[in-house]
């Protein structure tokens, strides 16, 4: 692009809870069993037709007639749910972003078919040549995997392989990225979170190999992309008829080559967030939250990514229930107190781009940028808290679409425990770029 290059940025928010105690009244025998999902139902009933054969089907609210969730925020007010037999309903960051998908109904959800947000991977004989060119695609509300040479996205991302001897990278595999637990390998990315999936949270992806300079070729390969974050919330009930939610991470892309070369391979990414909601949860089925690798008979494969979480809030559901249910890994329980985080959560967000403001719920779509900026010198950017310590420095984390990934520290935090704001300094390369923002703190 000639002369001044246009600067397209997109960035979203992320809220980290650390320390945050959630204390809630279980209900007794005399309790009212009541909960009411929030829904205004004005997105009507998502029903589908039940197709003759496998199908998959991609979830992009545009498509819908009329539109669903104007606000774009990902929050789903509907009035019922069914997704049929046969039925794939395949939810990715390309069309939802990095915002968790939250489904609110009046009445019934009914999962026949399944609700696909795994992040993908690829390998080396997949993808036609030598890959890590591109970063793996995360499931709605997860984060993507890092290109070769380059770590993955999100708070548990998978840090870039290390090279380990000489004269050849004999482990120079991309880190697999944390969640529930710390990603495995020597770059393997912290754990985060919490058992209440509050906030939710998507899985992280994972890093890239490290390439051997050494090698023309360019042999590393990229890490899977994160599992995606879904909550699903009715005021009646919630019945699962052999129906499948899969969240799991994307395996990580394994180097073309010789056995040596191998080690260049990309880290899984991260398993997702499923939570669901509703006086009664019943039927059988599986929930699939677990963290991407690469499977196949390799001598040696790439680090596997941390397993997600998933959690079940209701006041009835019976024992046969508790036996046909697959959780993988292993729910936790409770009963169904709050659908969102309380006002007085953490949250962190970007505001604005030399004085462009970003929208306040930011969706992160590489195609439709949140904001638009000329530019071609450094950036100031903005960055506001609201329950996060003064005097914390906050780290933002830029993936452009091709070039190498940016991170930078902002100044420390300057105003009151209930809003206070930073700046952080950043040469935007041209082209379109994702943004994350990290908040982290000792309780």
């Amino acid at each position: 692009m000639l002369g001044i290059p246009e600067i397209k940025n997109n960035l979203g928010w992320w809220a980290v809870p650390f320390g945050l105690i959630l204390a809630g009244i279980a209900p007794t025998e005399s309790a009212q069993i009541y909960f009411e999902s929030g829904s205004t139902g004005a997105d009507g009933p998502l029903i589908f037709e039940q197709p003759e054969s496998a199908t998959t089907v991609v979830f992009d609210p545009a498509t819908f007639d009329p539109p669903l969730d104007p606000e774009g925020d990902n929050i789903f007010h509907f009035t019922t749910i069914y997704i049929p037999t046969n039925l794939t309903l395949r939810m990715t960051d390309e069309k939802l972003g990095s915002l968790p998908v939250i489904w609110l109904s009046q009445g019934d959800v009914i999962i026949d078919g399944t609700l696909d947000l795994n992040g993908e991977g690829a390998d080396y004989y997949n993808s036609g040549g030598y890959g890590g060119l591109f970063a793996q695609i995360a499931g709605a509300g997860g984060f993507r995997g890092g290109k070769r040479n380059q770590a993955g996205c999100g708070p548990g991302a998978g840090g870039v392989g290390i090279r380990i001897h000489q004269p050849y990278f004999t482990d120079a595999k991309g880190g697999g990225a944390g969640h529930a637990n710390v990603g495995n390998g020597e770059s393997g990315g912290r754990a985060y979170g919490n058992m209440f999936l509050m906030p939710l949270i998507g899985g992280s992806g994972g890093g890239g190999g490290e390439s051997d300079p050494n090698d023309t070729r360019n042999t590393a390969a990229g890490g899977g992309g994160g599992g995606g974050a879904i909550l699903i919330a009715s005021s009646t009930s919630i019945v699962l008829k052999g129906g499948r939610i899969q969240v799991n991470g994307g395996a990580g892309e394994l180097a073309g080559g010789t056995s040596i070369q191998y080690n260049y391979s990309g880290g899984g990414g991260s398993g997702g967030s499923i939570r669901m909601m509703a006086p009664e949860i019943s039927g059988y089925g599986w929930l699939d939250a677990l963290g991407g690798h690469y499977g196949a008979a390799y001598s040696i494969d790439g680090y596997a990514g941390s397993e997600g979480r998933i959690r079940l809030e209701c006041y009835e559901h019976n024992r046969h229930f508790l036996l046909q249910m697959y959780c993988n890994p292993m729910c936790t329980w409770g009963t169904p107190i709050r659908v969102f985080p309380p006002e007085t959560a953490p949250k962190v967000r970007v505001t604005s781009i030399d004085g462009v403001s970003v929208p306040e719920r930011a969706r992160g779509f590489y195609l439709v940028p949140d904001v638009e900026i000329v530019a071609s010198t450094t950036s100031t950017v903005t960055i506001e808290t609201n329950y996060v310590p003064v005097g914390t420095e906050v780290e933002l984390t830029i993936q452009p679409e091709y070039e190498s990934q940016i991170t930078v520290i902002t100044t420390p935090l300057q105003g009151t425990l209930e809003r206070s704001t930073a700046e952080a300094r950043v040469q935007f390369p041209p082209g379109f770029s994702r943004g994350y923002v990290f908040a982290n703190w000792e309780p």
